[in-house]
C-alpha cells in the first residue's frame, strides 16, 4: 500500500493524471516463489493507439501483472523527450490484465511509451508507438 501512496504523492507533484485499471481475463500461475534472478518479469503486449479528433485512446495489456508496481505512461512531442503524462496504478490480478487510457491533448506527431516499475525496483520500457 505504501508504494501506490507513494505513486500518488508523485503524481500529485508532477501534475500527472493518474488513471485507473480495469482487470483483464484470468490467467493462473504457479503458487511458488521463483528466485530473483528466475523470476519472471511485466512486460506489456498489444500497445496501441486508435484516434479521432478530439482524443487518442491508448490500450495494451500487461502479462506477470502480479510482478509490477505501476507504469508510467509517457508522451514525446518530438520524438526525443518523454514526459509523464500519467501513473498508473496496477491491479492485483496474476497473469495478464487490460489497461486503457485517454489522452485529451491531441498532438498530431506524437509517441507514447511505457515504463514498467517492477516491484522489485527494476524499470522496463514498452516499445514507442506513434497517434
Amino acid at each position: 500500500m505504501k508504494t501506490n501512496l507513494y505513486g500518488f504523492i508523485i503524481a500529485l507533484l508532477l501534475n500527472a493524471t493518474i488513471a485507473i485499471a480495469y482487470p483483464g481475463p484470468f490467467t493462473a500461475t504457479d503458487s511458488a516463489t521463483p528466485s530473483s534472478s528466475t523470476a519472471p518479469k511485466a512486460s506489456v503486449t498489444g500497445f496501441q493507439s486508435t484516434s479521432t479528433d478530439k482524443r487518442t485512446q491508448l490500450t495494451w495489456s500487461v502479462n506477470n501483472n502480479e510482478m509490477t508496481g505501476q507504469l508510467e505512461l509517457e508522451k514525446s512531442v518530438n520524438g526525443k523527450e518523454f514526459k509523464i503524462i500519467a501513473i498508473i496504478f496496477t491491479t492485483e490480478e496474476t497473469g495478464t490484465a487490460e489497461y486503457a487510457y485517454r489522452d485529451k491533448e491531441i498532438a498530431t506527431d506524437a509517441n507514447y511509451r511505457i515504463r514498467i516499475i517492477q516491484k522489485n525496483g527494476q524499470t522496463e520500457y514498452s516499445t514507442v508507438i506513434g497517434r
